[in-house]
């Protein structure tokens, strides 16, 4: 008899010890799926479609956003991300030794939580000289108020624009012609 109390209070003791197992397996798999996963981004610089062009022309810098691997870890804000560009010349190809002055910078504020596509319109100066720019772009995103980044450039030709006079046989033609109109 006595052996069959302790086989039924080992028994009544494995018992409540899966029954609170389980409650405790629940609490944390509850706890865990309140966890929201939330796709973040990251941006990436999309060069110019051509790399010459002429004072008074337009570049486009455009950076677009690339989702990244989604995490489980709980985020209760965005990380600042800011995008910045700077066109510097003119100078030499061979020695990337650009001492000329900045052309233009600019910059945008975003997160890492917005897919959106940043788009610029830069007007280049229709008095910018000749020559070779570095176009430099910079992708910065702050975590817990540390900055950690890419960078790059793309190399811009700046060719000056020369209007050739018209033949002279191609003036006379035409003045010929309309005479013989007005005739």
């Amino acid at each position: 008899m006595k052996k069959q109390q302790d086989n039924a209070m080992n028994f009544f003791n494995l018992i409540i010890g899966v029954i609170l197992l389980s409650l405790l397996c629940t609490a944390c798999s509850t706890a865990h799926s309140n966890v929201v996963t939330r796709p973040t981004y990251s941006y990436y610089f999309v060069s110019p479609s051509t790399d010459t062009f002429h004072p008074g022309d337009q570049i486009i810098v455009v950076w677009k956003a690339h989702q990244n691997p989604s995490t489980t870890e709980p985020q209760t804000q965005a990380s600042p991300i800011q995008l910045k560009a700077e066109m510097q010349g003119p100078g030499a190809v061979k020695t990337k030794q650009y001492t000329g002055n900045t052309i233009f910078a600019l910059s945008v504020k975003t997160d890492n939580w917005t897919s959106k596509t940043y788009q610029r319109v830069l007007r280049l100066p229709s008095d910018l000289a000749p020559g070779d720019y570095e176009l430099n772009h910079n992708e910065t995103i702050f975590v817990q108020d540390h900055p950690y980044g890419t960078a790059g450039g793309a190399l811009i030709h700046i060719v000056k624009i020369t209007l050739l006079p018209l033949p002279y046989w191609s003036f006379r033609q035409n003045s010929y012609e309309t005479r013989l109109e007005a005739a």
